[in-house]
């Protein structure tokens, strides 16, 4: 889902005009954003959670110089979805393969 589809949805969830819907949307990012920089985790009941954690750092070889270089510990985010999420994702029905689809007729 893209950022304009999210606006969409909410915009005929909240019945109100697609341009508040879209400034609603901009603000939740915006502040999501700053939170997971500034606080390093953030937690919604019922989503989940996005933690900053911290890349090591490693020694590598350059392929064009051929010199060894190191590459400095970085920051990264993860998600991790909440149990609620986890269970509704457990009982979703993913669509055949067309390897599943030739199997189930050739029985």
């Amino acid at each position: 889902m893209t950022k304009k589809e999210l606006a969409k949805k909410l915009s005929k969830e909240l019945d109100c005009t697609y341009a508040k819907a879209r400034y609603i949307t901009d603000a939740f990012i915006e502040i999501v954003g700053d939170a997971i920089v500034n606080e390093r985790e953030v937690k919604l009941q019922g989503l989940g959670t996005w933690r900053v954690r911290l890349k090591k750092g490693y020694a590598r070889t350059n392929k064009v110089t051929k010199k060894p270089e190191y590459m400095p510990p970085a920051p990264y985010c993860r998600f991790h979805a909440s149990k609620q999420i986890k269970d509704r994702l457990q009982r979703m029905t993913l669509p055949m393969s067309k390897g599943q689809l030739a199997q189930k007729r050739s029985e």
